[in-house]
């Protein structure tokens, strides 16, 4: 009995661990994914201009931050499953990065489908994406 409690908690180890390097793999590919020139193009427009964005570039960006916010509910569900102990520092990087400019924070408030799929964003993720909004003068 002893042998397999042990063995269960190395298996929920490796869980752990496989989870976490999946994390990583996935905000390495954003990262890619952004960094890609016509998305770095049109990442750069939504930030200063982004009443000039066309909208095969709207696509580009919309699908940039819709995947922000599925790895930070990712993150959050993993939390919440008792995988992970935290998701505030990923949130946190994820809120500066991607939701510091009025198109994404607009986006962030309004798209029906993200209210549909923040099943495990705690409240307070509202809160750290307004924290990072441009300041207004």
């Amino acid at each position: 009995m002893i042998f397999v409690g042990l063995e269960m908690q190395q298996d929920q180890r490796l869980v752990r661990s496989e989870l976490g390097s999946q994390s990583f793999e996935n905000s390495v590919a954003l990262e890619l994914v952004a960094a890609d020139p016509a998305m770095a193009s049109a990442f750069l427009i939504m930030q200063e201009r982004p009443e000039d964005l066309t909208p095969e570039q709207e696509i580009l960006v919309n699908s940039v931050l819709f995947s922000a916010k599925l790895l930070m509910n990712r993150e959050c569900y993993l939390v919440n499953r008792n995988v992970f102990v935290e998701c505030e520092g990923l949130v946190r990087s994820m809120a500066a990065r991607y939701f510091s400019n009025d198109y994404a924070q607009f986006w962030w408030k309004n798209d029906p489908l993200l209210r549909q799929t923040n099943g495990y964003l705690p409240a307070w993720v509202d809160e750290e994406i307004e924290k990072v909004a441009p300041n207004k003068e």
